[in-house]
């Protein structure tokens, strides 16, 4: 407002300058004639015959013919001295009436349009400036030419000052959202995966087996980085599951597969073959369900697994999955009609349902196989916990096989079983999920563990020896082995240990 009112003031002050410049140039004209005509009227006017009016002489007209002058050739005295007392009278009578001429002069220039333009621009010229000085009186115009910048602080706080409009409801007003922006994630970089073969070490076993335990192809146990013949063989039940080359070598494209969404977990169904169809024919067969233990996923085969799946309550598809490859090798699952009839006809014969599982090796000598020793003979020795240890001690190096109890193969469950048997405790055969729901004292801290104690993980179990070590049969390992039992992946899988001596 201040700036619009400054550029009025300019504006009236411009047209004021150009009046008063105008009203100058006319005062200064009129005066110029008022001396001119004063001037003229000094001197004494020569008029002819066309100066004069009814005989008269006419002020203003000029002289057209030449008067002889007193004292020329052919003029006449009478006539020049009558024109010289004419014009000696009009002399005299002008200059004792000169006050009255110039009256007469402005009387007459006041008939004249150019005075009366004069007169309007100086009445224009007294008031417009006037006019404008009032109008603009409340906007100081000297303020106003001299601009002056204001402080920083006094604009912040004009800023402050000014309070946002409030904002009025509208009824069924569309509010357009503003579009957000594109977030462009950034792609991950595809991961490299390297060959894996057998009987090599290397860091990316360690991820390779814990994938496969996962997915249950592989019993449940501390990852190595040994690529051991277990998990060469849970790699060739991948490969068969989703018909790739079976080769039992982690390469990209088995690699690659394993560790996307799209990997399957471990089943198996009719027309599969592999050393885990036999294990299981095997302990069909221990369970009264008679089958040929061929290796070959047949009608047979499936026709028993369904016997078996109805016996204990499961869906019978005639697939193994993981659910019913647990109940099977568990001192749950539960033998076939056939198997128990005969089993209480037999006279002096124990029970053989849940408990051992049906067939089982005897103590005794046992020879070294798959990495074991020599032929070995154990003392029994009821609750002698030594002896129990001396057992496991012997069977280092035998083979891990799934359901293994001996005597030179085992699982983690068989291996605890042929221990405990061997040194004449009849403890039933038990998976580490039984042992770790047994009615035996409990441990519940890995560093209050005794020598002897079962310590029992999430889907593994062995033998505590004391100072933070013990013997288990390792399917990362493939083999019976003595082992750190502190690590991080024991205090995270660990359940408890159990004291049954």
């Amino acid at each position: 407002m201040k700036k619009i009112l400054s550029g009025i003031g300019r504006g009236f002050m411009q047209v004021g300058q150009t009046i008063k410049d105008k009203f100058t140039s006319g005062i200064s004209f009129l005066a110029f004639k008022i001396t001119r005509k004063t001037k003229a009227d000094g001197h004494p006017y020569i008029r002819n015959s066309y100066g004069q009016r009814n005989g008269r002489p006419v002020a203003g007209r000029p002289i057209t013919e030449k008067t002889p002058v007193m004292g020329a050739s052919g003029a006449t005295p009478v006539r020049a001295a009558s024109v010289s007392r004419r014009q000696a009278s009009m002399s005299g009578h002008r200059s004792g009436r000169s006050g009255h001429s110039f009256f007469s002069l402005f009387a007459k220039l006041a008939n004249k349009k150019r005075f009366a333009t004069v007169m309007c621009m100086a009445v224009a010229a007294v008031l417009v400036p006037v006019i404008a000085v009032a109008a603009v009186g409340s906007a100081d115009v000297p303020d106003v030419e001299i601009e002056e910048t204001p402080p920083p602080q006094a604009v912040v706080n004009f800023v402050d000052a000014v309070q946002p409009e409030e904002e009025v409801p509208v009824k069924n007003a569309v509010v357009l959202a503003e579009p957000e922006p594109e977030v462009v994630e950034e792609a991950e970089p595809e991961p490299q995966y390297l060959e894996l073969t057998p009987e090599t070490v290397n860091d990316d076993v360690v991820k390779l087996q814990a994938r496969l335990m996962e997915l249950h192809y592989m019993d449940n146990d501390e990852p190595t980085e040994y690529y051991g013949p277990m998990t060469q063989q849970a790699v060739s039940y991948f490969q068969r599951k989703h018909n790739l080359a079976v080769d039992g070598s982690a390469g990209p494209q088995t690699q690659e597969l394993l560790f996307s969404d799209e990997a399957q977990t471990y089943s198996v169904a009719i027309g599969a073959e592999g050393a885990d169809v036999g294990n299981i024919q095997y302990r069909l067969q221990e369970l009264g369900y008679e089958v040929a233990v061929t290796g070959y996923f047949g009608e047979d085969t499936e026709n028993k697994v369904k016997y078996f799946q109805r016996m204990n309550g499961l869906d019978d598809d005639g697939s193994v999955g993981q659910y019913t490859k647990d109940l099977l090798f568990s001192e749950d699952a539960q033998p076939s009609e056939e198997y128990t009839k005969a089993q209480q006809k037999s006279s002096g014969s124990s029970s053989g349902g849940s408990g051992g599982g049906g067939k089982s090796s005897s103590g005794g000598s046992s020879s070294g196989g798959g990495g074991g020793g020599t032929s070995t003979s154990h003392v029994a020795d009821p609750g002698n916990v030594e002896a129990m240890i001396e057992v496991a001690l012997s069977r280092q190096g035998c083979t891990y096989k799934t359901g293994g109890k001996g005597p030179d193969s085992f699982d983690c469950s068989g291996l605890v079983y042929y221990a405990l048997k061997e040194s004449g405790n009849s403890i039933g055969y038990m998976t580490s999920g039984g042992w770790a729901s047994s009615g035996y004292a409990t441990v519940y801290s890995i560093g209050e563990l005794q020598r002897g104690d079962i310590i029992c993980f999430k889907g593994h179990v062995g033998i505590y020896l004391g100072g933070g070590s013990m013997v288990d049969a390792s399917s990362s390992n493939g083999c019976v082995v003595v082992r750190d039992c502190t690590g991080s992946w024991s205090q995270k899988n660990f359940i408890c240990g159990k004291r049954p001596l």
